[in-house]
């Protein structure tokens, strides 16, 4: 078989690819059909951005058992090195948030006052999550 009828003969295979891609993955190897069968790559290291603002703990959740079950949740993924957990301490919504038992969680608080401006917790967020990439 050419290589021109592999790949037209793979296209089915892998849909989720681009064609570019599909067609240099299945070459290379016909059991991979999309981007989850490629075999996992050594641990990394891992950060967790938490925007406490949209993702709050719930009342009948410890934050210890919050911070813990996002710890074992996400540490299969590789090494956590950072935990940030943005808030902004202005708002009276965020001003029982268990910043205590959160801070002894490991994570690094980081105050955003909004500075009645939209988006300021978000964009800072983004900013560190590109640095750390």
């Amino acid at each position: 078989m050419e290589a021109k009828e592999a790949m037209e003969a793979a296209a089915p295979l892998a849909p989720q690819l681009r064609p570019s891609v599909q067609q240099e993955v299945t070459l290379l190897s016909p059991s991979i059909r999309t981007i989850d069968d490629f075999p996992p790559v050594g641990p990394a290291d891992v950060a967790i951005f938490w925007d406490y603002e949209n993702v709050r703990i719930p009342a009948w959740c410890p934050a210890t058992t919050a911070s813990e079950g996002i710890r074992n949740k996400v540490g299969k993924y590789g090494r956590i090195v950072e935990k940030r957990l943005y808030y902004d301490s202005r708002q009276p919504t965020e001003s029982t948030a268990p910043r205590a038992e959160l801070d002894l969680s490991g994570f690094t608080l980081v105050d955003c006052p909004s500075r009645n401006r939209k988006e300021t917790l978000d964009k800072k967020l983004i900013v560190d999550v590109l640095c750390f990439a």
